[in-house]
């Protein structure tokens, strides 16, 4: 039997890295703090069918993490169970943004390229012609919003950029680092001196899918049944039957199959690396194996460690999360005056909630109406406290539909969530912090691998892919 590998965090970068050494014919052992395996990936299944979704819902296919998602779901006979929005729906081309308690959506047509338009009141000629008359600004990072400020305009970032990384991120969009979310777009003024030129001067290869094998990683042309479907239809985003929780029990039915050793209620007490090998001490047993994979939150992995890894233990801790509430409404009927994906909310006007997403226009469910409202993130503490009650929540959110959307109907269930530090915060210097760590590791020849949305994107998809990567990278033999 090959020697074991020890996964810390049972979330869903934890899982996936498990699954992926089980695949490799190595032994597994994970081990989960909490009660349940799938992190924030959590769908609640009520008696009649309905199902709601308190963490993240719906996944892109596009992009390398997006198809190494669906590759996922074809190695796990899960194929078929996809389901999805094609970007001709209007849940998926409609996105609206809340200005003075006035929704209004996000055009992109040929009236919107030369008219101005709510929210961002400029015709979008005017944003690109702003980008290639701006200088560029040569910087290691900066603030998502400082940089689309500085090249797009206030309207762009106040009523785009700001309610975007609030939405994606829960965060500030003056604190988040545009390197670390938007890439592309940093490295496009950085080595063309601007984003739409650099966008026309880079070169589009044909799209090819990442095929893992147990060797290595290769590039082939797409043999993903998923993958063909997507490109297909058109999908615009994709979910499971069941909700996303049905990824997680792919997973686990799988791991199972491999006969991992799985631990639930078993948070890792201290790690020590010494000779190359590393010894995990899990309260019930002590493992030494000769590789773990970290995929706990950052500071919970600075806090394993002792003080002889004090620069690591720094550089981990500067990673921090933000709480969020989750409440999901449902209502008999339709409620909504309009179809869209959601609205979101800028930072500029107030309030606690940063956005409503109208689930049931994505993704019906019988003759019911079902929206989830999205309270605090990086603002929690100050607009609810330390520790506010369900109750609180639960009338926050109905205030918010009730302002934004009309509903003054009392919903017909409901289902509150308080998600303490949920979401890591990709700050300004967050790439360089990153390095930072990856190379004390190298450096100190620690058997340890981080993984998980602290490190290398925060959205599912980019776990999954990460994880993916990071075992075939190592090479384990």
């Amino acid at each position: 039997m090959k020697p074991t590998y020890v996964v810390i965090g049972g979330g869903i970068s934890g899982l996936a890295a498990a699954y992926q050494l089980c695949r490799r014919g190595h032994k597994v052992l994970l081990a989960e703090s909490s009660t349940r395996f799938g992190g924030w990936i959590q769908s609640i299944p009520l008696g009649d069918g309905i199902v709601y979704e308190t963490g993240p819902r719906t996944l892109r296919p596009t992009g390398e993490s997006g198809r190494s998602t669906l590759l996922l779901l074809d190695e796990l006979d899960m194929t078929g169970s996809a389901i999805a929005v094609p970007r001709t729906a209007k849940a998926a081309r409609r996105r609206l943004v809340c200005i003075d308690n006035h929704l209004y959506p996000i055009k992109t047509g040929l009236s919107a390229f030369f008219f101005p338009h709510a929210p961002f009141y400029v015709p979008l000629l005017s944003v690109i012609l702003k980008d290639l008359s701006t200088s560029r600004k040569a910087c290691d990072d900066e603030s998502l919003y400082d940089f689309t400020y500085r090249r797009f305009g206030k309207r762009i970032a106040d009523n785009g950029i700001d309610p975007l990384c609030r939405g994606v991120t829960g965060g500030d969009a003056r604190e988040i680092s545009v390197k670390a979310i938007f890439r592309p777009l940093f490295e496009a003024e950085q080595n063309y001196g601007t984003v739409f030129g650099g966008m026309l001067r880079k070169v589009k290869l044909p799209e090819v899918d990442i095929k893992f094998s147990p060797h290595g990683t290769e590039h082939v042309d797409s043999t993903s049944p998923s993958v063909i479907r997507s490109r297909k239809e058109h999908w615009a985003v994709w979910s499971v039957n069941g909700g996303l929780q049905m990824l997680v029990e792919g997973l686990l039915r799988s791991l199972r199959s491999h006969q991992a050793e799985l631990y639930l209620g078993t948070p890792c007490q201290r790690l020590e690396f010494r000779d190359g090998v590393a010894k995990v001490d899990l309260g019930r047993t002590t493992i030494q194996t000769r590789h773990v994979f970290s995929a706990v939150p950052a500071p919970a992995l600075a806090g394993l460690l002792g003080e002889e890894h004090y620069v690591l233990k720094q550089l981990l801790n500067t990673i921090q999360s933000v709480d969020m509430g989750v409440v999901n409404l449902e209502y008999e009927g339709k409620v909504l005056k309009r179809e869209a994906f959601g609205y979101l909310v800028p930072s500029h006007q107030g309030g606690r909630a940063l956005g409503t997403v109208f689930d049931t226009c994505a993704f019906p469910q019988k003759n019911s109406t079902i929206l989830t409202v999205m309270l605090g993130g990086r603002w929690f503490q100050s607009v609810f406290g330390d520790d506010p009650s369900s109750d609180d929540l639960l009338e926050a959110a109905k205030e918010e539909v009730e302002l934004r959307l009309g509903i003054k109907v009392p919903p017909k269930r409901y289902h509150v969530s308080l998600h303490r530090g949920c979401i890591p915060q990709h700050t300004v210097g967050h790439y360089e912090r990153l390095v930072g760590m990856r190379d004390y590791i190298r450096d100190h020849c620690l058997p340890l691998t981080i993984i998980g949305a602290s490190y290398d994107g925060i959205s599912v998809n980019d776990c999954i892919h990460h994880s993916r990567k990071a075992v075939n990278e190592l090479n384990l033999v």
